[in-house]
């Protein structure tokens, strides 16, 4: 009894001291983390900022957090990791290149930059985002510049809009030494979904992607769907892209991935690498390449609006092998132009869509729905390709680059031809007649007729993905 007397005596005594003090100095959790807060776990130097348990006064200790990224990065220097606890942050940020920032997940990290570009790296270093989602800002989502190489991983970029100098791009590079992007998704951005220019190596890599139907896409595929323009834009720099989705651009000119060389900056040829991918349903091409590029692509560009994979400049190429599907494309299936070259190996071009339209000086419509077209100046070999259900023309050649011989310079040898009314059709500067000497040997036409025995109106098509038919597609930087 003695006992519980003593020990409710401390209590009201406890009490009495507390309110005499009104509550001061007692505050355990002010700058503090709470036992319910959460950081990443990250190695090596490290500053900790959680929006809820946060404060101006703390000292960027997971014990006394910052409750802003933005003053954590006024004591970060080269190789800091900032660890952010989940929250929503309205902040611009500025990242000095060789500071990272690690969230808990992009569902819980969300920063946003209201007015401006969400995030800004600049410098020579590495920088790494991981685990976190930039939304609504204006401008840019991330831009990165002045040599950095910058590595994205598991980050989601959407929301971005356009203001007077920026025309909303997800991510920005401009002069970027390197940027590598794995399992991200960069989607509803009223610019391009990732916009490269005179930056260096870009990849885009997701290993757990599996190549399917665009709808049926889930959060585990890198995605970058539904951007205002282009869902990749690079204008010199390689590129390197593998298990990822590029879908779903809508605008008139939105191609999935535009390979062009711009105007402002010259550029050298770029390599492009595309494998195990799918490019699909957007408004304009797949893939066009308007620069001197040349494009590997050993993946599926489907149901794309005007065309697979176009090629239309002297000193741009495609090559594709037995793992490049072409399919569902409306007027062309793969292109060249403007003295471009095809080199395709083993592929399947497949049920190209019906474009229909009146060509210039004509008064009837022209059905144009072709596997391949090699047409100005351009040059083709097809070897051991599988070309069903083209309805028009399996390969059409018009105003094709001469050989040495002043034959064609074509060659379609050893390919499958089924479901077209015509097989190999050369016209422009040649006879309408049978196929060139080579250009049609050993090939199965499976009851297609193997040569064009209509008029020239019938075989009309249009020589450039652009809408005004230029090769340049208006798509400078």
């Amino acid at each position: 009894m003695f006992a519980k007397s003593r020990f409710l005596c401390l209590v009201s005594l406890l009490a009495i001291g507390v309110a005499l003090l009104g509550g001061q100095g007692c505050d355990l959790t002010s700058a503090s983390a709470t036992a319910a807060d959460s950081f990443p776990t990250v190695t090596g130097s490290a500053l900790y900022v959680s929006a809820s348990a946060g404060s101006s006064s703390g000292d960027g200790t997971a014990a006394r957090p910052f409750a802003h990224i933005a003053d954590a990065l006024k004591l970060a220097n080269s190789g800091t990791t900032i660890a952010i606890a989940a929250g929503s942050y309205a902040e611009a940020l500025t990242v000095p290149a060789g500071v990272s920032l690690t969230g808990t997940g992009a569902a819980h990290v969300l920063i946003s930059g209201g007015s401006d570009t969400a995030i800004r790296i600049a410098g020579s270093g590495a920088t790494a985002l991981q685990d976190l989602a930039v939304v609504s800002a204006t401008g840019a989502g991330i831009r990165a510049s002045g040599g950095v190489a910058l590595q994205l991983i598991r980050v989601q970029i959407s929301g971005v809009v356009a203001n007077a100098t920026d025309p909303g791009h997800g991510l920005a590079l401009d002069g970027a030494a390197s940027a590598d992007l794995q399992d991200c998704t960069i989607r509803d951005n009223s610019g391009v979904g990732v916009y490269a220019h005179a930056s260096g190596h870009v990849s885009i890599i997701d290993p757990l992607f599996v190549p399917g139907d665009a709808l049926a896409l889930t959060l585990q595929a890198t995605d970058i769907a539904a951007n205002g323009h282009f869902g990749i834009a690079a204008f010199g720099g390689d590129v390197t892209i593998s298990g990822s989705a590029i879908h779903g651009i809508i605008a008139p000119d939105g191609d999935g991935i535009l390979i062009g060389s711009g105007k402002a900056t010259p550029v050298v040829p770029a390599a492009i690498h595309i494998t195990s991918s799918l490019v699909s349903g957007n408004a304009r091409a797949g893939v066009l390449v308007t620069g001197p590029a040349a494009l590997q692509f050993a993946a599926e560009s489907s149901a794309n609006g005007h065309g697979g994979l176009w090629a239309q400049h002297p000193s741009a190429s495609i090559t594709t092998d037995a793992s490049a599907l072409i399919a569902r494309n409306t007027l062309i299936g793969i292109a060249a132009s403007n003295g471009a070259r095809l080199e395709i190996t083993g592929s399947r071009i497949a049920d190209t869509q019906a474009f229909v339209y009146t060509p210039a000086g004509a008064t009837t419509t022209v059905s144009a729905a072709d596997g391949i077209g090699v047409y100005t100046n351009a040059h083709g070999v097809v070897t051991g390709a599988t070309l069903s259900g083209n309805s028009r023309a399996a390969v059409l050649a018009k105003d094709c680059a001469s050989a040495a011989d002043g034959s064609p310079d074509l060659a379609v040898t050893n390919c499958t031809i089924s479901g077209s009314k015509w097989g190999i059709v050369v016209n422009g500067h040649y006879a309408l007649a049978a196929p060139a000497t080579g250009a049609g040997g050993s090939n199965d036409f499976q009851g297609v007729d193997p040569k064009n025995t209509s008029d020239t109106s019938e075989l009309d098509a249009p020589e450039s993905a652009c809408a005004d038919a230029s090769f340049s597609c208006n798509t400078s930087p």
